[in-house]
């Protein structure tokens, strides 16, 4: 934790407000040209925990001028079509069916994309208790004293 917090407050604020601009524009411009963007925050980086990470990538690509929709499907139907797997990324007969309950729509405010009450996956239900119950569960393995 200490490198992360050395690395944060040695970070020139100017430089990184630049950084964020640009970024921002880069994937407004590649979506523009249908360059096809994939959700993915590249975890583990010192900087991203992984599957919190996605959701500061879809609230980039929301300010970023993507609508909630194109930015969740870079997570969806755009994984699919570029893997050419039709059967994912979808919702009727012969898809896989995994996917995500929400508490609230994430078209009306992305960040509703971490109001999570369950998760099917492989056939299986994960309501909210149970994922609670495999987070702390994570956390209590977590080394807080590690080298990051």
């Amino acid at each position: 934790m200490a490198r992360i917090e050395q690395m944060r407050a040695s970070a020139d604020s100017d430089a990184l407000a630049h950084f964020v601009t640009v970024r921002r524009a880069l994937i407004k411009a590649l979506h523009d040209a249908d360059a096809g963007i994939l959700l993915g925050a590249d975890a583990p980086q010192i900087m991203n925990v992984p599957g919190d990470a996605l959701h500061h990538e879809l609230q980039i690509y929301v300010q970023s001028g993507l609508s909630p929709a194109e930015a969740l499907a870079t997570g969806t139907t755009n994984v699919a079509e570029f893997l050419g797997q039709s059967a994912t990324g979808c919702l009727r007969p012969g898809c896989v069916a995994d996917l995500v309950l929400l508490a609230a729509d994430p078209l009306e405010d992305i960040s509703n994309a971490r109001r999570i009450q369950g998760v099917m996956r492989a056939g299986n239900w994960f309501d909210r208790a149970r994922l609670d119950v495999m987070l702390s569960d994570v956390a209590s393995r977590a080394d807080p004293t590690g080298p990051d």
